[in-house]
């Protein structure tokens, strides 16, 4: 690695804590989080920038995936990794991480900032229709009514429960229902008002 990619390995680790940059001999992973401030929607969504610097960076390009994601869906995931894939391509054999790092924080605070629902595919926000969003335990976000109506037409199937008399049948809750179905139930969700997310947890 030549001087100008050591520096800016240097200039990265001042400018982000350990809790937020893990930098290895031939990788740097940081954690991308939404800029605060000013969102009408704020969804808690972040994903870690696994970047892996070949022993010629920056001659040629670093190699770049997410890990560690939350509350992003897929098509969210895909649209944050070509901002930051399409910001190498910019960049050809010019020192990046920085450019990279910035790119990724401006896509996942859009996303942040709105995204779709993964029950009906509409925006979560932004059309002033009043529409609450429901923040599941795993920061995945809904339209409260369409997590509703989807808990309220699962029937999980009645099964015979373990030492019950033939014929007689119970109903056994289904492994993966999803802490976001259950608390979804028992906030009555089709019909109750769960709360519009505020811009600040």
């Amino acid at each position: 690695m030549d001087e100008a990619a050591s520096a800016e390995l240097e200039l990265l680790q001042a400018m982000f804590s350990a809790d937020e940059l893990e930098v290895a001999e031939t990788s740097v992973a940081c954690l991308l989080k939404p800029r605060t401030g000013g969102a009408a929607l704020s969804r808690h969504v972040q994903a870690w920038l696994h970047i892996e610097l070949p022993p010629t960076y920056p001659v040629a390009p670093p190699r770049v995936r997410l890990q560690r994601t939350r509350g992003l869906i897929d098509r969210e995931e895909a649209h944050l990794l070509r901002a930051v894939l399409d910001c190498t391509a910019d960049r050809p054999g010019e020192c990046c991480l920085f450019d990279l790092l910035e790119v990724g924080s401006d896509a996942i605070t859009e996303i942040n900032g709105g995204g779709e629902c993964p029950v009906c595919c509409d925006a979560l926000c932004g059309d002033d229709s009043g529409a609450h969003v429901f923040l599941s335990p795993c920061f995945h976000s809904f339209h409260a009514t369409c997590i509703g109506t989807w808990w309220h037409c699962y029937e999980p199937p009645l099964r015979v429960a373990p030492g019950a008399p033939s014929g007689s049948e119970t109903e056994e809750p289904q492994a993966g229902n999803g802490d976001a179905a259950a608390m979804a139930a028992r906030a009555g969700a089709a019909e109750v008002c769960v709360g519009r997310l505020d811009a600040d947890p």
